[in-house]
């Protein structure tokens, strides 16, 4: 295990209370696969160990989960593709339709922030990564890219539920 066991070491060491593994390399960075076996050794430190890479869905959720030996998740840009991704692990019939997802991107567009350019541009990040899980958001996408306008933008999202 070698290096493995150098840093489960040190952190045994360092008294923590808990550590979270993303299942890759700094080199590998955020590409699949995520090797969640080669979390399971560090749950023999005795500490919480959360798991970490490459969950897109309930299906991920629970292979992590089985292979890394934990029960502990840490929920990343699959829980900003599918915002229903926990209740879809706890529960796999669960989902947020593109409908109810709806008022929660207005409520985000109508944010009180001085950045209303920041705002968007992170709204269009969103929106992005929502092509993954909603074809809906897929449609949108191609229609609010170029949209300079908070107005403009609520509107066509207010006119995307399918007829």
């Amino acid at each position: 295990m070698g290096k493995m066991s150098d840093i489960g070491q040190a952190v045994k060491q360092a008294n923590a209370s808990w550590l979270t593994i993303h299942a890759r390399t700094k080199v590998q960075g955020y590409k699949p696969p995520a090797y969640w076996d080669k979390i399971a050794p560090f749950t023999e430190l005795g500490l919480p160990i959360i798991a970490n890479g490459e969950i897109w869905n309930a299906a991920h959720a629970h292979d992590c989960i089985s292979q890394a030996n934990t029960p502990h998740l840490m929920l990343g840009r699959g829980a900003v593709t599918r915002p229903d991704l926990v209740a879809n692990i706890e529960n796999t019939d669960k989902t947020l339709t593109w409908v109810e997802l709806i008022p929660h991107q207005i409520a985000f567009l109508n944010d009180t922030t001085d950045n209303q350019s920041g705002l968007i541009g992170r709204y269009k990040q969103w929106l992005g990564m929502l092509t993954k899980g909603y074809d809906e958001a897929d449609k949108l996408w191609d229609v609010v890219k170029k949209e300079k306008g908070k107005a403009q933008i609520i509107s066509h999202l207010s006119q995307s539920v399918p007829a």
